[in-house]
């Protein structure tokens, strides 16, 4: 164990590199999410398939509280999503939809501009850019985490610092926060495992967790039925 600790980054700097050149090798991944705030639950999971740690296929779903599941599927260049009943833009026979910025349906269109962001980018790369935003760092020491033996640290998040294209830095600098404290879990080759944070927003309690599991396990992943993808 001290051997592991020996060998992990201490600084800001050295474990965000260590963390981006673990990403660009990425080629598959698992991953799970879970936000707690004001009573309300919002979890989801997935699977990606990456290329010079950008997302080429991706299977996602998120459950939206009292509101449903949402369900997302990129593949071959193409995005679909499944909407809960109360906001089915398709029908209950056909209940995918291929969002497309060029889309007659405007809701359609309007959808694409709000899910750019998650077909850009992975969850892996707000993990990173996470790191990269910090304004201290704490090795807490080695920890096995689900089997995995990890170097755990504690951070403080700076939002000014996240990128300018960020929806992170609008979303917490909105809420006028200026520290988050944040714990990760990084493994031995400098891949993300865990990572949560505990922060209050507005006067309401809010918590985050993400894990990142079976790096480099097949992952198949293929568009809805044409029978159940309904004309957009």
């Amino acid at each position: 164990m001290a051997a592991a600790e020996a060998g992990a980054p201490k600084d800001a700097a050295s474990l965000a590199i260590t963390v981006q050149e673990a990403t660009k090798k990425l080629t598959t991944l698992t991953f799970t999410s879970e936000m707690s705030v004001a009573g309300q639950v919002i979890s989801g999971s997935g699977q990606q398939k990456m290329s010079g740690g950008k997302v080429e296929t991706a299977k996602i779903s998120q459950k939206m509280g009292d509101m449903g599941q949402i369900d997302m599927i990129i593949v071959d260049g193409k995005v679909f999503i499944k909407l809960p009943a109360a906001m089915l833009l398709g029908t209950a026979e056909q209940p995918w939809v291929e969002v497309d910025e060029a889309s007659s349906n405007p809701a359609i269109a309007a959808m694409w501009t709000s899910l750019k962001p998650t077909l850009e980018s992975s969850p892996v790369d707000t993990y990173s850019d996470f790191i990269q935003a910090t304004s201290s760092v704490t090795l807490v020491g080695p920890e096995t985490v689900d089997g995995v033996k990890t170097n755990h640290y504690k951070v403080d998040v700076d939002p000014s610092k996240l990128p300018a294209d960020s929806q992170e830095k609008a979303q917490l600098e909105a809420a006028g926060l200026t520290s988050i404290p944040t714990e990760m879990w990084i493994d031995e080759s400098g891949r993300p495992v865990k990572l949560t944070q505990k922060m209050d927003v507005q006067g309401q309690g809010l918590s985050t967790t993400m894990t990142f599991s079976d790096y480099g396990s097949p992952v198949y992943i293929t568009a809805p039925p044409a029978g159940e993808i309904s004309p957009s």
